[in-house]
Parts: C-alpha cells; structure tokens; sequence
C-alpha cells in the first residue's frame, strides 16, 4: 500500500481516538483500518476483499469533497407528539454525529435511478449490503415512501408508500418505477413536491417501528426504520437539465413525523437532528451540484461546496455519501456511472473500501 494512504488511514484513526473515548464500533473500526494497511487486505493483496479476492478498482472517480473529521456534539430538539408538535431536547455526540442515528435518503426530480446501494460495517466481514434497489429487479430491504398520505389533512403523518411514479400515495409497497418527473406547475409557489418542484420519494426499511426501535414521534402503521451507523451510501442516476433535482439525507425521525412541517430539524442554521445535502441542484438550470451539512445547536453548521460536482445531465453518474464511525470521515464522491459495479456486490473489504473510497483523495 502507497505510503500517503497508510499515513492517512493512521491519521484519521488517532484523530478520532484521541478526539474522545471510543464506542466498541470505533475501537473495531480503528483496529480494522489498521489492520487492513498493515497487512494489505486479507487475501494478502493491496486491500483485497475478504470475499475470495474479488478486488475490484473505480475506473473514473470525477470529483470528491472531505468534511473535516472532527468529533461532533450537541443537542437537538426531539418530536415525542405530533399534536401541538411537542418535543424534548436530545444530546447526540460521535464522530458523524447525528448521523449514527437512523437515517432515511431523499430523491428529488427530475431525475432517473437506476441503482442504490447502502452499506454499513458487520463485525470481520466488511462492509456489508443491508439495502439495494435495481430498476429492473426492484427493491431488497428498501421501500420508497412519500409524504402523499391523506391522513396528513387529518393532523397525522404524512408518510406512506409511494405510487410507481413516486407522485401518489399508495397502501402498500409498490415497485417503484425509477422516474421522477419535474413538477407539472414551477410557477405555483405553494404547491410542493410533484408540483411546484419535482417529485419526491425517501427510502427506508421495511421493518415497521415498535418500542424502543424508534426515537421520536412515529406513525403505527408507516413509521418505518431507516439506516443507523456507519453507512457508504451509492447510487446510480441522470439528472435533467431543468429543475431542481437532488439527493440528501435526513435523520429518520424528520420523515416519520412531518418533512415539511413539524420536525426535529427545521429549516437552515441550526442543523436540528440533522440534513446532508449529497447531491443537490441549488438553482434552475444550473450545471454543478451542492453538499452542504446542517447537523446540531451548531450555527452555523452548514458547511460544504455549492459546486462540488457536475450535475450528471449527459450520462450517467454514480453519486457517494460516506460517514464512518471508525475513521471519523464524511465525505461525498461523484464518478462514472460504470463504476456502480464497485458496489455491486454483497460484501466490500474494509481494505478495499479504505482505498478506493473512504480515503481516496
């Protein structure tokens, strides 16, 4: 392994140790990395993969952004009653906090996807497939989910299973189709998703919350989970040239309560439980891509880049979101669409994701 990558893998593992004491998924994590740098993978390659050498090299990684590693800490105020939006206040801490916490995916139109893929560490196996959805095959351990439920004009959660076009509410989970339309009316300013800007569906598990399972206000029949830990987040899209597509992140409980009403988040500085923009087009028409973090009491807390990447209107494009425990790193990549076969498989090394993405520079 180059040196540059041993000392940065070293680095960022100190950074985090020394930064606070440690959960059990640091310490692993610190260990692993080193480990991996160490002795080059378990198959004893340069990284190789801990599957039987299926080491695999991203071909066209076009533009990356770091958010600087640092431990993260604060308080956020917490939805425990939808009626009369009632909350607490919540302390979060860690090295990617409050994004430990589970999280929900966010895709706006228009646009096409045609892949995703969501990681997260397990134990001396790697980083693991927990969620895929291919546009063909459909979904494994993924739903898509909109804020279309009529029971919102009721005072209730406005979540519910999204319709294959992601515009409509549907009673149960359908194979979502892979496209999402602009909106059918830009010019009326209070019209939402689907109208005044294109469509919208999040992805979550399917696993139903119940007690203890899920912080926060919840629906008993669409409150759903998301992703929590360590998560490598990779999906394949096109974007249009009109409108305002994008991709970010939000903690799960913003979706299980109300995305554009009462939450645990807000709107801009402070960051609340917490919003990644990953991929976002910030103005009609334009040709670059925005990420920005709002996490916390911090303000402000939005840092990031209005124009970290290309928006992907001529081909295809495969966009990453990283945030891992054990390192300490957040960052977001953008590469060739091709190179989704990276991350078309069950199982990546831990040497093998260190090197081409979570330390690739």
């Amino acid at each position: 392994m180059k040196l540059h990558l041993i000392l940065s893998a070293l680095a960022a593992s100190f950074a985090v140790v020394l930064a606070a004491t440690p959960s059990n998924e640091t310490t692993s994590s610190v260990l692993r990395v080193l480990d991996d740098e160490d002795e080059g993978g378990e198959d004893g390659g340069d990284g190789g993969s801990d599957t039987g050498g299926d080491d695999r090299t991203l071909q066209n990684v076009m533009s990356v952004f770091d958010y600087n590693n640092q431990y993260r800490r604060g308080s956020y105020d917490k939805v425990t009653a939808l009626q009369g939006c009632q909350k607490e206040n919540k302390w979060s801490e860690g090295p990617i906090a409050p994004y430990h916490e589970d999280v929900s995916f966010v895709f706006r139109g228009p646009m096409d996807i045609y892949n995703i893929a969501i990681f997260s560490t397990d134990g001396d196996r790697g980083w693991v497939a927990q969620s895929t959805y291919n546009r063909d095959s459909g979904a494994n351990n993924m739903v898509f989910m909109n804020n279309a439920n009529p029971q919102k004009f009721n005072g209730l959660s406005p979540q519910g299973y999204a319709s294959a076009d992601g515009v409509d509410f549907s009673r149960e989970p359908v194979h979502f189709g892979g496209r999402l339309e602009d909106g059918r009316d830009p010019d009326n300013q209070w019209g939402g998703p689907g109208i005044t800007t294109g469509a919208e569906v999040n992805i979550m598990r399917p696993d139903r919350c119940d007690d203890g399972s899920c912080d926060g206000y919840y629906d008993p029949a669409y409150g759903l989970q998301g992703w929590s830990g360590s998560k490598v987040f990779a999906a394949k899209v096109k974007m249009d040239r009109g409108g305002i597509p994008a991709i970010w992140m939000l903690n799960a409980q913003v979706i299980r309560a109300n995305q554009y009403g009462c939450n645990c988040r807000g709107m801009a500085d402070p960051g609340g439980c917490g919003e990644f923009d990953i991929a976002e087009a910030i103005y009609h028409g334009t040709d670059t891509l925005a990420t920005h973090d709002y996490y916390l009491n911090l303000k402000p807390s939005a840092n990031g880049h209005d124009t970290w990447a290309i928006r992907p209107i001529d081909g295809v494009a495969t966009i990453v979101g990283v945030w891992d425990i054990g390192t300490g790193v957040i960052k977001v990549l953008q590469m060739s669409g091709d190179d989704f076969d990276f991350f078309d498989r069950d199982v990546v090394s831990y040497g093998e994701m260190n090197r081409e993405v979570i330390f690739r520079q």
